[in-house]
């Protein structure tokens, strides 16, 4: 697999200093290197068992949107935008709704991953209709936890 990394603040060996990290957390919030590591631990298991047929864009930033993408899987089987989360403990989907469990309860998450993994995909669709593929080319949601 080929992999375009687009992560902002990486040496030329690929990792992050610590001036990167806080200059990385100021900029995307506390919750950005920890997603980068759980975006690591998927990389390399997908390297593992995808061939060289398939492309992996790595926190990509789409022209004049200035929204960044996760990650994008291209291969034969299509498009993938992959939502990769690192959050720990037990969360459920309950109809459109993505939180945890408390008791008997369900309790929604601050951030809903279901809708933001939705949300980034439709960004990428439309980005790609505008670039003259609509109906050719469709973009399919993943949402992957690193830390099951």
């Amino acid at each position: 697999m080929q992999i375009i990394d687009q992560t902002p603040y990486r040496s030329e060996t690929g990792a992050i200093d610590i001036l990167g990290r806080v200059q990385g957390t100021f900029k995307h919030g506390l919750a950005w290197y920890d997603s980068l590591k759980a975006q690591d631990a998927i990389i390399a298991i997908l390297n593992k068992q995808l061939d060289k047929l398939f492309i992996l864009l790595r926190n990509v930033t789409l022209p004049e949107i200035e929204i960044t993408l996760p990650l994008v899987l291209i291969g034969p089987p299509g498009i993938f935008l992959i939502n990769v989360i690192h959050e720990r403990g037990v969360y459920s989907a309950k109809g459109d709704e993505w939180g945890t469990i408390a008791g008997e309860h369900f309790v929604p998450a601050r951030i809903n991953q279901m809708s933001r993994t939705m949300q980034l995909t439709k960004v990428l669709q439309i980005y790609l209709d505008h670039q003259g593929y609509k109906g050719i080319l469709v973009v399919e949601p993943i949402l992957m936890a690193a830390d099951p």
